[in-house]
């Protein structure tokens, strides 16, 4: 896509800009309680202000003016109340700094936020950007609307600020992104926030994430002028030599990388069967009805059918060389999959549930740009039930069980901010299902594929965290969207043997919990919502082989 197109998009958006969605969080999620817990006590206070870090790092703070005494007020009070001492607020002269951190008049940051930044940079010296969680605090001192953040990853920062407040960023990596200035009169803060922090990562790779409360807003954040997001997101991928523009996203404030792609890549589609030729028709005249533009071949990996109208079925489309059909006598989801994957002639292979159904135009393509990302291995799309109900919006390890998806079971829309975040919007998770999965082909065969032995489940989850130690994330977009018909298989109905073995690969996941999935969440519940007492799954119930 061309400049000149890329701007012409900018100006669509930003006449066309859409209203916030509600903030309607969960409405058994009691924050009152999570808040009595988690705030720092007298005590924790005086033992923060006696200790003696190895490095103690200053911190400059530098505000966004908008003119507001009272509001002032209330940030530089919050500042005169921290535990850890070595900071000041930016003047008209030169001060030196180790870290800057960024606030808007009004925020007010926990008596504990600069310590455990301090902290954070002691135990990761090599921390360039540092953020935390966030919330709202109402004018009679209550706090509200929760940010709960996971780690970082640039496919999710590239969606919407996921960085957010609080974040202090090192001197040198100040200097390298080119500083930010206070903004003029009338100017969007929340756009001159993206802008910089995305400046800020375009130069580091050393980011982290204090999974903490440690600051709060006057009022809820404000929404990223769409052609304001696209010129950074754009901005971004100049600075860090990646193809592609950016597009606005699924909800306001959110955005999506368009990247374009060669006329001569292909994709594999693999489709396992057993019988059920009316899912498989019903499959096939889908992706029929919504691909007219990318190249793909279809392979049907047959486990020893014996229905005489799939036989039938086979026969015609492979007359038509509307598909080839592979044979096996095994009929395991792993062992399909890796017998249609072995006959491809594709740069790409995407598995698919036989009960799917394609909902979207340019699906297709919305999987291959996430896999033509640098860093990404697999990709998977938005499943929903026949009522329109989340089936699976990339799966976290330990939720509910095993592993599951947020939102599943309820409505597939963009009313609810948090909801967004999880669901409509393109972001790094740990695990996809096998029903919708796109890979490299060179990838598969560097991984050797699906591990057979995970015979009824867990094969797709296995292949995942195989691509995450391997540095290889797992890139989930909404953008392609199946209606799942049936069921996905679950680890909690397969063999001993197949949770004996699912147990062992998924262990150090539901004893640490999972990365991209805040620790505030409690993981008893499929709607995140904040937990008072929250727990790893390890500890939340028993895995029983």
């Amino acid at each position: 896509m061309g400049k000149k197109t890329d701007a012409i998009a900018a100006l669509f958006a930003a006449i066309t800009e859409r209203k916030p969605a509600a903030v309607c969080y969960a409405p058994e999620e009691d924050y009152g309680a999570f808040w009595a817990r988690h705030a720092a006590d007298a005590e924790t206070l005086a033992a923060q202000r006696q200790a003696e870090l190895h490095f103690m790092p200053k911190f400059l703070i530098k505000l966004f003016s908008l003119d507001e005494k009272k509001k002032a007020a209330r940030t530089q009070a919050s500042l005169a109340a921290q535990s850890y001492t070595n900071w000041s607020i930016a003047g008209d002269r030169q001060e030196n700094f180790d870290f800057v951190m960024f606030l808007a008049e009004g925020d007010v940051l926990a008596p504990d936020a600069l310590f455990h930044f301090a902290e954070t940079i002691n135990a990761n010296p090599m921390a360039e950007l540092l953020y935390a969680d966030e919330d709202v605090l109402l004018p009679d001192g209550a706090h509200m609307d929760p940010v709960c953040k996971p780690e970082y990853s640039e496919l999710t920062q590239l969606s919407y600020n996921m960085i957010g407040r609080p974040f202090a960023v090192s001197q040198m990596l100040y200097t390298r992104s080119g500083g930010l200035c206070s903004p003029d009169t009338g100017a969007s803060i929340p756009a001159l926030e993206y802008d910089y922090t995305l400046r800020c990562a375009a130069h580091t790779r050393h980011i982290a994430h204090i999974p903490r409360i440690l600051c709060a807003r006057c009022e809820r954040p404000g929404t990223i002028p769409s052609a304001a997001g696209i010129a950074a997101v754009d901005a971004y991928l100049d600075a860090t030599n990646q193809p592609g523009s950016a597009a606005t996203g699924a909800f306001a404030g959110s955005f999506r990388v368009r990247v374009p792609l060669g006329r001569n890549g292909r994709t594999a589609i693999v489709i396992p069967n057993r019988n059920g030729v009316d899912s498989l028709r019903r499959l096939l005249e889908s992706i029929e009805e919504y691909e007219a533009f990318e190249r793909y071949e279809l392979i049907i990996a047959d486990g020893d059918s014996r229905d005489p109208r799939t036989l039938r079925y086979y026969d015609i489309l492979e007359k038509n060389k509307a598909a080839k059909i592979v044979r096996s006598k095994k009929d395991g989801f792993a062992a399909l999959c890796n017998l249609g994957a072995a006959e491809a002639q594709s740069e790409a292979l995407l598995f698919l549930c036989r009960d799917a159904q394609v909902l979207t135009p340019d699906w297709l393509r919305a999987l291959r740009e996430q896999l033509s990302r640098p860093g990404v291995g697999a990709a998977g799309g938005k499943l929903v039930s026949v009522g329109r109900r989340i089936v699976s919006a990339g799966d976290v390890a330990g939720l509910c069980g095993w592993l599951n998806s947020p939102y599943t079971g309820e409505p597939d829309d963009t009313s609810e901010t948090r909801k967004n975040l999880f669901v409509n919007t393109i972001r790094r998770v740990t695990m996809l299902p096998g029903a919708c999965m796109m890979v490299l082909s060179n990838t598969f065969e560097n991984l050797n594929g699906f591990d057979e032995t995970f015979s009824d489940a867990g094969a797709d989850m296995d292949f995942c965290l195989r691509l995450f130690r391997r540095g290889l994330a797992s890139a989930y977009t909404p953008f392609a969207a199946l209606l799942l018909h049936g069921t996905l298989p679950r680890i909690e109905d397969a063999s001993t043997l197949t949770r004996m073995r699912c147990y062992d690969t998924l262990r150090p996941m539901l004893a640490a919990g999972d990365p991209f999935y805040s620790p505030h969440f409690d993981y008893n519940s499929t709607v995140p919502i904040v937990c008072a007492n929250p727990k790893p799954p390890l500890l939340c119930r028993e895995y029983e082989p």
